[in-house]
């Protein structure tokens, strides 16, 4: 009787899990459709902004929770590059790329 509880609970806490997941991976792709948007419809500045505020809440996340958050990073570091670049601010779009290469590096 014990083990059949232990078992459930261990689903329960793999499904609980899994929805976590799924949500954290949804808010980012939604949030990284917006950021392509943006600068597809040339509006670096909202671009940039919304790459911030994705990474701000990129950094609450774990990777148990968000298995791709490198490959997100990447994305959102060489979107926020190309829209600094748009902006003609040259030194903080080679920060951003230079973080992206990092990153990738370390994969």
């Amino acid at each position: 009787m014990v083990s059949q509880y232990e078992e459930q609970e261990r689903e329960r806490q793999e499904q609980c899990r899994r929805i976590k997941m799924d949500a954290a991976e949804g808010a980012v792709l939604k949030n990284i459709s917006l950021i392509e948007h943006a600068l597809a419809i040339k509006r670096p500045k909202d671009c940039q902004l919304e790459c911030e505020r994705t990474l701000r809440q990129m950094i609450k996340m774990t990777r148990n929770i968000l298995p791709r958050k490198s490959e997100f990073l990447c994305t959102i570091h060489h979107y926020k590059g190309r829209a600094l670049m748009e902006l003609k601010s040259y030194d903080r779009a080679a920060e951003s790329f230079q973080l992206e290469f990092n990153i990738a590096a370390e994969e």
